[in-house]
This record gives structure tokens, C-alpha cells and sequence, in this order.
């Protein structure tokens, strides 16, 4: 069960949206069966006052947001289905061996365990590379990152094309099958 999704007063010079909120953007059919979930981001749901700089994505088992080129944050749903979550930290750097840490592994309040992510990585987070205002994120996907979908799921790159993907979309699908792994296996697991 999710908490209520809080929408966010649209920019006055918006004048598409001006007065309404604004809802997470959906992404298309395939982006969602990469994901496991509902393959929204920009999610309202964890950015209720519109001050996160973080790009968070859903997956079925939670959310996770870059935080720099080296580093995600993960927020896990309870199991058990409460409603509650908690979070963790995976770095990658070159030639150095993988950290997988708790930031919080008790389950506790979405918003809260967002606060303590955001704590916990502030001096690693890169607005320009993983802010979910980066102007790059709005630019058609480049012919590198539909190889590298590719590499991954043979017919992805024709299938993002033809939906017009997004870098920010195939960002997404590239970061998630590039974690796979470290998303569905916590540190102590």
C-alpha cells in the first residue's frame, strides 16, 4: 500500500499546466516491462514539495536514484507489504571494490527514509549528472545508449526508437539492467 501521491503546483509561466498540479510521468509500455512497476519518475509521491534534486525511478520492488556517476541510492518496499521502506547505498568506483551499505534498514515511512537518503548522500549527489532537472534528460537517445539497450534486450533499441525515447528514458533502462543485481539483493543477503 503507497502513502497518498501529494501533487505540486504547476510554474505560473507553465501556461500548458498553470494551477493544476503536476503528476509523475509515466513512461511508455516497454519502459514499464523493464522496471516491474508502474515505470513512473519525476514521482510526486517522493518529492511531495518539489525539493528533491533527486531523479528517482520505480521499480517493482521499490525506487532507486543516481546519485553520481559511481553511486545509487535504493529504497526497498517492505515484503510484508506495510507500506514502509528502507534504504541503502550502492557505490561502484573504478579500481575499487564495490560498497553495498545500509543508509537505514529499518522500515519506516517513505518521506522519512527519502529525508535520510538525501542526508546520507548530499555531498555525493552531481546536480548536472543525476538532478532530475538536467536539461540533457529531455534530448532523444543517443546511438550510444540504444547499443548499449541492446547489449541488454536485442530488439530494445528499434522498440525505444520508434517510442521517441527520451536519454533520460533509456538512462533509466540502462541503469537498471547495469543493476539488476544489487536492486533485488540487499547488502546482508
Amino acid at each position: 500500500m503507497l502513502p497518498h501521491v501529494i501533487g505540486i503546483e504547476a510554474a505560473p509561466e507553465d501556461e500548458g499546466h498553470a494551477g493544476k498540479p503536476l503528476r509523475s510521468r509515466s513512461s511508455d509500455p516497454v519502459l514499464r516491462s523493464i522496471l516491474g512497476g508502474r515505470g513512473e519518475t519525476g514521482l510526486a509521491l517522493l518529492d511531495p514539495l518539489g525539493r528533491s534534486p533527486y531523479r528517482w525511478t520505480a521499480y517493482s520492488r521499490g525506487y532507486f536514484a543516481r546519485i553520481n556517476a559511481h553511486v545509487i541510492a535504493i529504497l526497498e518496499r517492505d515484503p510484508a507489504k506495510s507500506g514502509l521502506y528502507r534504504s541503502r547505498q550502492y557505490a561502484r568506483q573504478p579500481e575499487r571494490v564495490p560498497e553495498h551499505l545500509w543508509i537505514e534498514r529499518r522500515y519506516l515511512p517513505l518521506r522519512q527514509q527519502v529525508a535520510l537518503v538525501q542526508e546520507a548522500t548530499a555531498g555525493l549527489f552531481r546536480e548536472a549528472f543525476a538532478g532530475k532537472a538536467a536539461a540533457w534528460l529531455k534530448e532523444p537517445a543517443t546511438e550510444k545508449q540504444l547499443e548499449t539497450l541492446g547489449r541488454h534486450r536485442g530488439h530494445l533499441p528499434e522498440q525505444a526508437r520508434a517510442a521517441g525515447w527520451t536519454k533520460r528514458e533509456a538512462s533509466e533502462a540502462i541503469a537498471f539492467y547495469q543493476l539488476r543485481r544489487v536492486l533485488f539483493q540487499a547488502p546482508d543477503e
